[in-house]
């Protein structure tokens, strides 16, 4: 997401003594902090911190924020990510923990190569990287105008509708999620900010899904992730985020079977009082 390091190229021999097998397996491709506002239907529900990271042949990794010297354990979250997700009461205790500000550094490191790694020991690990984080909030949210929170019998393949967010940040983070398994089916980011709607694809039938519109700021500046490297020279996408999240719920149209369950019941309470009426 954000990314500034300065000497950490000095100890990049310590990484010779991997083992090359070792060495090409670990590949980082994406790495995410986010912070922000989490609203449910355009109610704060709280703040949240994240760390995201997308890779193959991860065993095991954590970060450290130097400034505060809070750390977190990355954990699979049985998909293709390892994270950590933090929640917060209020901005203010949020921002104590994670500052959002030029100086503010993290560091990430991965798979361990002593059972007993330090984490200011470059050589305890297959990969170490130094990212900075100095995104500002954005100045607004998207309220999601379709589907509404709470709606039943929507489409399987919706078309999402928010109002024009356009100068409250610099990107759309749009997401759709499964309720019941919380597993992320479509993601897309965007830098026009005066999209309205987006149709990403079918869902299932008889399933609770969130959508989530998020205006966000990316360190940079740009609205685009930064192009990084790791210590090891492996390059990955650094996504560096604030953002002002907004979802609602819904759930989608039943199964065909289910609708004639449904009809079939109705029509026999019809006829059950039928038969009432002429005895």
């Amino acid at each position: 997401m954000r990314g500034r390091w300065g000497t950490l190229w000095m100890v990049a021999a310590l990484l010779l003594t991997l083992g090359v097998q070792e060495a090409a397996a670990l590949d980082i491709q994406e790495i995410w902090i986010v912070q922000g506002t989490d609203r449910l239907n355009t109610s704060i529900q709280g703040y949240f911190f994240g760390v995201e990271v997308k890779g193959t042949d991860i065993a095991n990794g954590v970060f450290v924020c130097v400034d505060t010297g809070k750390w977190g354990a990355l954990s699979y979250d049985g998909t293709d990510s390892w994270d950590n997700d933090q929640g917060f009461a209020s901005m203010a205790s949020l921002l104590a923990a994670h500052p959002a500000d030029p100086t503010t550094q993290y560091r990430l490191y991965f798979n361990r190569t002593v059972p007993n790694p330090k984490p200011d020991n470059f050589a305890h690990w297959e990969d170490v990287v130094y990212l900075g984080f100095s995104a500002t909030a954005p100045t607004g949210y998207a309220t999601i105008s379709y589907p509404l929170h709470g709606a039943t019998g929507v489409e399987v393949d919706p078309n999402y509708a928010w109002d024009n967010v356009q100068g409250k940040g610099k990107v759309l983070g749009l997401f759709v999620r499964n309720n019941d398994t919380d597993v992320e089916l479509f993601r897309e980011l965007d830098n026009d900010m005066t999209r309205t709607s987006w149709q990403p694809g079918a869902l299932s039938q008889d399933q609770t899904y969130r959508t989530t519109v998020a205006v966000a700021k990316l360190v940079g500046g740009a609205g685009k992730p930064l192009n990084l490297t790791m210590l090891s020279g492996d390059p990955f996408d650094y996504y560096g985020v604030f953002a002002d999240s907004n979802e609602n719920e819904f759930t989608t149209v039943p199964e065909p079977s289910t609708v004639a369950l449904v009809g079939t019941g109705v029509l026999v309470c019809i006829a059950v009082r039928r038969r009432r009426r002429m005895h």
